[in-house]
């Protein structure tokens, strides 16, 4: 912090006193800001000169002074709620400093260094600070009736809180963690954001300048020139809105004032850390313009070493910038507009090391021992070993990969049984791996856990642009206008080493696909010796807030604040695994049947080295649907491939809401508050399942999931300040909260595999033996959360100021809190209730000038209301006897359990020469068919070949529900359909939410020069114990507590300068925050999350102050105060303009020419009308000389937009609703073939097919005017407004890139007269662009009337505007497609063909006229030379484009939203 004093005047004279103390009252009109320009205003009106700490009065907030009081009385309203107090020395010098004041010379004189201390650098959390958030009143926080800490820069850079996660440090009962994907979660009272799903939403509201952001980089991005930190605790729906049923925080930037000043800072450290910061503000007019630029720059290496390379990794290489323009025309109207990019490019981990406690299988506890299970009639089986085999029923198949267990003990460092992963054992199946080794056999963990193994490094990518316009209009003294439009683009891409431990080489010697060395090379990895597997995770987003809220000043005991917002919300967030074995189990399936024969191996099967190809381009294909192997590099993904898993999740979110709040004073020291809000959310998701090695090419969508709430929240306080002989100020409060957070749609799930079935499922001797699943069965949505939370508090000042104790007790009743867990590939969301309740009591002291200690502590107890449960995938058998774990095939997801003795006949039939890879298919045949696994029928029915002696049968799903307590051999019926046992969760505590939280610190500032002073800073967190998930298994799920230490020596000088230096983590305390459990095919791995290693280093920082715009910075050409019009008028603003679909060029004509579309299934014409939606950015400069009613004008718009349409058309036919054939048909059911089922001597057909268009818009356009007009002064219209009519030129550019797509399949349908199974794919790739380039002459009509008010003290006016033109230019169309129909037949045909296949293109280019109207209607609010413009604008340009294909097809362009313009008024 800068130690500079400001000295007003070289010398400060008695006179200041004097007229400090007269009585005679003065006109003072300063108006409510920073402390500084307040006491800057104040000493201009009154002519007392003060002395103060310049940075430090900046950072707090003052409400001003209007009206005829003596200088005393008006000095004491500006500092009242500021924690600022007068203190006077004998000479009469007044200076303004925290602490108690000395109203007599006995305090002695007020040197600079006294002052100092009265302010030390260090301030501590909870200081009494003003709030500068508007939308709680820029109240003094002891003055607040809710929950809150407030942090100013200087406390943030003091207790090095260099971002989001440090916070812990800072309040009570918060806590952070990463969280395995592109997100975190930050909890306040237990609660926080547990569930992963693109549609959920934060439960803490993350907000910038009072405008919260779903999508923002509080986890990456570091703290800069903020004006404060808020964060408030318990739900604050009212006014912050839908996302905040724990709490707030909310990031204030600094900004603007009216006195040159200048910042630097460099910063360097242990592991290389350079980080360099800087701020100007520049004032350009006095009181009236102001600039701001700031920004940050971070490198340091990585905290985490790479044991495979020797590299530290997870280092940061990121940069922010902040530019803000602050315009105050008036002293009623203020607007900031901020403009914010982060930027981030290095190798940050997005998890840390990954865990796991071997599981050998059954009875064993080695890769080389045998294992054993008990049979039906108590024999005890014998499992081989995993080690060594290759694709037998070994005890890997009984094995989860991993078993929980301490994450804080040695046998946590462990690897999975290679063998249990489903992509490693599908890989031994089909002799991709060297003589059957396990490629994790040999490799050992680090126990040190910021060691990893990976051969990949890690690679993030990240940006982010976000402008805000934030206004303020006293309308009235007693009523204010505040408008907060907010705009975010953001994108992340980050890819990592999906295991971070290492794997055997030489395990692909001998394949097929590598060369002689066994060396691999994968289009998305590279070239490899080893099994590797990477992940990826993509997100791109755009967010638009608008919010428009009245507050009232009234001077009686009614107040209120109200208004309305509006979000909307764009994303697609992708998740990709990849790993070498899933192409090449890809290329095998290309290249060979299932059977292990060659399919026509010289034309599919490339010699090594190729280029790997897309089988749909080829005239004929393998007998079955080849699986499409997407050849692109990582960077460059087409996202059609099967050959890797990709999670695909476009979501859209529109909110609307209404929200007020009323406040009334009972008695002076008595006041009330309520308030309502009304939200309306509707959330569009779109399902498009994963394709893991499914047949086919795409990823088709299945589902649009469309959700919709309007709910009622809202809070009810009472907050009484009694007078108290012993306190210096108290308040108690009471409140009741109602909040709501909406529900969503849970991530896609996958497809699973279609493989070979062709032997049914009763003849004997099957091959592979596989199970059409299908879909698996979960949940496409999730519910919403609710809270009723109930608090009583206390804040208190006592010994002049030298303590504040502040205290509440909470109790939440929660209602479907929202948690995951990764179940087949997705994460399906849960709802739980629970109860919250806990205490908080915060405190500073300071006993003495320049000695301050502080405290924060938090309690906390979360219990899950009874009856709830849930399936725990790491131990789903739950202790129950007599059951085993088994795992599922390569094609499908997720484990499964099994009666042991079943799991025991399944070895003994592979032991006896059986079908054993049965096994590998047995959950689907169990729990999907609902087949007995051993006789490979239903219950009860025979068996058709051998099956182990004592077999007693298996009933999945028995239809007699008096008999299940009987069935299988006592142990009844699987539970949940063989997914598991559930756990009852009674009692248990919240993920994330311990019982105590710990926060001590002090500061002590000492005199060591005349120009110098010292702080000493040190600060003490404890954390207590927490469980990670639900389930509080231990010792699983514990995560022990941890302290850290933190130090700091601040040296500050008078001219500005700072030197700090700094330790981070003293003790080097590795913490675990937080854990992730991954999927059962990931073998039940688990990522942790850490704390930051012990940090030094030091920090220099120059602080430049240069005085006010009236001493010589400023430009002062205002002239606003003689009711002339300005000379030049500049307008700044926006239109969220809507782009109706019908207008756009997007008719994939195309597809409609495709032989086998079946006549119902959807048409180009069915594709959904979903308009897309742009924000034109428009800007115009308008000059009217004086006294003249000529006008020329130019001005420009510009916007973009991207949207993407969806038909889909599924349909499934079962056994239930297809037609059978009896049993005595001319065809047998064996040569129905396996898509048969046989139940009771009938056969059913399978029936599956599916349509999907799809297709991407993007647009763009510009429409640039000039024009030169007079105001007429129409009749009525000129009188208190204008009418003017303007002729001009208007240039218009108009843009539109389409892609689509159009896939058809009905699957393996039955034709009646043949009894024969046909399968048809149709494909239709299309991509287009179409533009228009025109100019032509317009003419235009604006008119304006007063409403209300003049031109001299404000002014509303109700606005509107026609105009016409007609634009001369040239129309172009362009582009090409393919349409492709393979049509393959069984039965009576017996190959695959080629039936249809055309290529397209055009190009055209035509001269056009196009006729282009439009109008507007809105407000204006004009304050001399400031007005801010709103309302509704549309506008038509009539067959601009030519939006055909093959022949020219005139559509329109039509534009219409509303628009929001600030405009600056200049010369006069």
């Amino acid at each position: 912090m800068n130690e500079r004093i400001g000295f007003k005047a070289a010398l400060l004279m008695a006179a200041s006193a004097l007229a400090l103390g007269t009585a005679h009252a003065k006109e003072f009109d300063v108006p409510a800001g920073d402390l500084k320009t307040a006491l800057d205003n104040y000493s201009r009106q009154s002519g007392v000169e003060l002395i103060y700490l310049d940075t430090d009065v900046r950072a707090v907030r003052s409400k001003g002074v209007r009206g005829d009081l003596p200088a005393g009385a008006a000095l004491s309203h500006i500092l009242s709620g500021t924690g600022f107090v007068i203190h006077r020395n004998s000479t009469g010098a007044l200076g303004i400093s925290r602490g108690r004041s000395s109203e007599d010379e006995s305090a002695g004189d007020v040197t600079p260094l006294q002052l100092a201390q009265a302010a030390p650098t260090a301030r501590s959390a909870v200081e009494t600070v003003t709030v500068t958030s508007s939308k709680l009143g820029g109240a003094d926080v002891q003055s607040i009736p809710i929950a809150i800490t407030a942090l100013s820069q200087e406390q943030l850079t003091a207790t090095q809180t260099a971002g989001g996660p440090d916070l812990v440090k800072q309040v009570p009962n918060l806590t952070f963690t990463k969280t395995n994907f592109t997100g975190y979660s930050i909890q306040i009272r237990g609660i926080g954001t547990q569930a992963i799903s693109v549609a959920t939403d934060p439960a803490v509201a993350v907000a910038f300048n009072d405008t919260p952001f779903i999508r923002n980089h509080f986890f990456e991005q570091e703290f800069y020139d903020l004006s404060q930190l808020e964060v408030l605790r318990g739900p604050q729906g009212t006014l912050y809105g839908r996302n905040a049923t724990a709490g707030v925080v909310n990031i204030t930037s600094a900004k603007p004032t009216d006195q040159f000043e200048a910042m630097a800072s460099a910063d360097i450290g242990n592991y290389k850390n350079r980080r360099f910061e800087g701020m100007i503000n520049i004032p350009f007019v006095s009181d009236k313009l102001d600039l701001r630029i700031a920004g940050e720059w971070t490198k340091r290496n990585g905290y985490t070493l790479n044991e495979t390379t020797g590299d530290q990794t997870d280092g940061r290489d990121l940069w922010s910038s902040r530019v803000t323009l602050g315009w105050k025309p008036a002293s009623t109207v203020q607007t900031y507009l901020i403009w914010e990019h982060f930027q981030e490019d290095d190798d940050r981990l997005r998890s840390g090391k990954q865990l796991c406690k071997t599981d050998y299988g059954p009875g064993t506890s080695s890769l080389t021992q045998p294992g054993t299970l008990r049979a039906a009639d108590g024999t005890v089986v014998s499992v081989p070993a995993s080690q060594g085999t290759v694709f037998n029923l070994s005890e890997a198949y009984f094995s989860q990969g991993c078993l929980p267990s301490s994450l804080y003990a040695p046998e946590a460092f462990g690897v999975p049984n290679g063998f249990s992963l489903p992509f490693v054992n599908g890989a031994s199946f089909e002799g991709l791996l060297s003589g059957g080794v396990d490629p994790y056999a040999e490799t050992t963990q680090s126990t040190n856990l910021r060691n990893i193994q990976s051969a990949i490094q890690p690679k993030y990518l990240a940006k982010n642009d976000t402008l805000e316009l934030n206004s303020s209009w006293a309308i009235t003294p007693a009523i204010s206008l505040y408008s907060d439009t907010g705009y975010n683009r953001d994108f992340l891409w980050s890819s990592e080493d999906y295991n971070r431990f290492d794997t055997s080489p030489g395990v692909f010697i001998g394949n097929r696909y590598a060369d002689a060395n066994g060396v691999f090379c994968d289009p998305q990895l590279g070239c490899s010796d080893r099994l590797v597997v990477q992940d990826l995770a993509t997100e791109t987003s755009w967010q638009m807030n608008q919010e428009f809220r009245f507050a009232s000043n009234f001077s009686g005991p009614f107040n209120f604040s109200a208004g309305g917002n509006y979000m909307h919300y764009e994303t697609d967030e992708k998740y990709y695994v990849f790993s070498n074995t899933f192409t090449m189990i890809s290329a095998n399936n290309i290249c060979l049947n299932p059977r292990g024969g060659s399919v026509e191996t010289t034309f599919y099967c490339l010699a090594n080295g190729e280029t790997y190809f897309n089988p749909l381009t080829l005239n004929s294909v393998p007998t079955e649907s080849p699986q499409y192997v997407d050849t692109n590099p990582i960077t460059e993904l087409d996202d059609q491939g099967h050959n890797y898993f990709l999670s695909n999740n476009p979501y859209i979110l529109n909110s609307y809401a209404l929200f007020g709040e009323a406040y009334y004073n009972i008695t002076p020291d008595l006041k009330l508050t309520g308030g309502l809000r009304w939200t309306d959310d509707q959330k569009h998701f779109v399902d498009i399942p994963s394709q893991l090695l499914t047949t086919g090419y795409g990823y088709p969508i299945t589902d649009v999931v469309d959700q919709s709430w309007s709910k009622f929240t809202g809070r009810v306080v009472a907050n009484w300040s009694p007078k108290l002989s012993f306190t210096d100020q108290s308040m108690f409060y009471a409140s009741f909260a109602h909040g709501y957070k909406a529900g969503g749609a849970n991530p896609p799930g996958p497809v699973l595999i279609n493989a070979d079935t062709s032997c049914g499922f009763t003849a004997a001797g099957c091959g592979a033996g596989e199970v059409n699943i299908g879909f698996p069965i979960h949940p496409l949505t999730f519910k919403p959360e609710y809270v009723n939370a109930f608090e009583l508090g206390t804040k208190n000042g006592l010994g002049n100021g030298a303590f504040t104790l502040n205290g509440d007790v909470f109790f939440y009743d929660y209602k479907g809190y929202q948690i995951s867990e990764i179940v087949d590939r997705t994460a399906i969301n849960q709802n739980f209730d629970a109860t919250i309740k806990g205490a908080e009591l915060e405190a500073t002291w300071e006993p003495v000038p320049g000695l301050k200690f502080n405290f924060a502590g938090g309690y906390e107890a979360t219990r899950i209301n009874n009856g709830q449960q849930a399936i725990d995938l790491i131990d789903r058998t739950a202790g129950h006897a007599g059951w085993v774990v088994m795992k599922p095939s390569v094609g499908q997801s997720s484990n499964c359990i099994f009666p042991e003795y079943v799991a025991a006949a399944l070895v003994q039939q592979y032991a006896g020469g059986g079908e054993g890879n049965l096994g590998v298919t047995a959950c689907g045949m169990a729990y999907s068919a609902h087949i007995d696994p051993i006789t490979t029928n239903y219950y009860g029915v025979p068996a058709s070949g051998p099956i182990p002696a004592g077999y007693p049968g298996y009933d999945p799903s028995s239809v007699d529900p008096s008999a299940p307590a009987g069935v299988n051999n006592g142990l009844g019926l699987p539970p949940n359909n063989g997914e598991g046992f559930t756990k009852d969760l009674s009692g248990n505590e919240l993920p994330n939410a311990p019982h105590f939280t710990l926060s001590l610190g002090a500061d002590y500032s000492i005199p060591v020069t005349s120009d110098w002073a010292a702080t000493l800073h040190s600060d003490f967190y404890w954390q207590a114990a927490s469980w990670a998930r639900v389930f509080n298994d231990d010792p699983y799920d514990r995560i022990h507590g941890y302290t850290n230490l933190n130090l700091a020596l601040i040296l500050t000088d008078t001219s500005g300068w700072q030197v700090m230096g700094y330790v981070k983590n003293v003790f080097d305390t590795t913490a675990i925050t937080g854990d992730f459990l991954n999927s059962d095919d990931s073998g039940l791995t688990t990522n942790i999350f850490l704390t930051d290693p012990r940090l030094f280093g030091v920090r220099v920082t120059k602080h430049f102050d240069g005085g006010s715009s009236s001493n010589g910075y400023g430009l002062d050409f205002f002239s606003d105060a003689d009711d002339r019009r300005p000379q030049v008028w500049v307008q700044l603003g926006g239109n969220f303009a809507q782009l109706d679909a019908d207008t756009q060029p997007y008719a994939p004509m195309f597809a409609e020419g495709t032989p086998a579309l079946r006549a119902d299934l959807p048409q180009s014409q069915d594709v959904e009308k979903a308009p897309g939606a742009s924000f034109d950015w428009e800007g115009s400069l308008k000059i009217q000389p004086a006294d003249s009613d000529w006008i020329l004008k130019a001005g420009v718009r510009y916007g973009r937009s991207s949207v993407t349409k969806h038909a889909h058309k599924t349909r499934v036919l079962t056994k239930d609703t297809l037609q059978f054939f009896p049993s005595g048909s001319a065809v047998p059911c064996s040569q129905l073939s396996s898509l048969s089922l046989v139940h009771n001597g009938v056969c059913y057909g399978l029936f599956n097919e599916f349509a999907d268009a799809q297709g991407t818009v993007k647009e763009e356009h510009t429409m640039i005017d000039f024009t030169l007009g007079k105001d007429v002064g129409l009749g009525s219209f000129g009188e208190g407004g204008s009418s003017t009519i303007s002729a001009g030129v208007r240039l218009v550019r108009f843009q539109s890139e389409i892609k689509s797509a159009f896939d058809s399949d009905p699957l393996y349908a039955f034709d009646k007269s043949y009894f024969a199974k046909y399968h048809y794919l149709d494909n239709a790739t299309n991509q287009e662009h179409h533009s228009f380039n025109g100019i032509g002459p317009e003419v235009m009509w604006d008119g304006s009337a007063s409403v209300a008010g003049n031109a001299q003290d404000g002014e509303i006016t109700l606005d509107w505007g026609v105009n016409a033109a007609v634009l001369f230019g040239r129309k172009k169309a362009q582009g090409s497609g393919e349409v492709q129909t393979t049509y393959c037949g069984y039965g009576t045909l017996s190959s695959c063909e080629n039936v249809h296949q055309t290529q397209h293109s055009f190009s055209r280019s035509k001269r056009a006229i196009v006729p282009n109207l439009g109008g507007y209607l809105g407000a204006s609010a004009l304050y001399h030379n400031a007005k801010i413009s709103f309302g509704y604008r549309a506008d038509a340009f009539f067959g601009a484009m030519d939006g055909g294909q093959d022949t020219a097809k005139s559509t329109n362009r039509a534009f219409y939203g509303p628009y929001l313009n600030v405009s600056l008024g200049i010369g006069g």
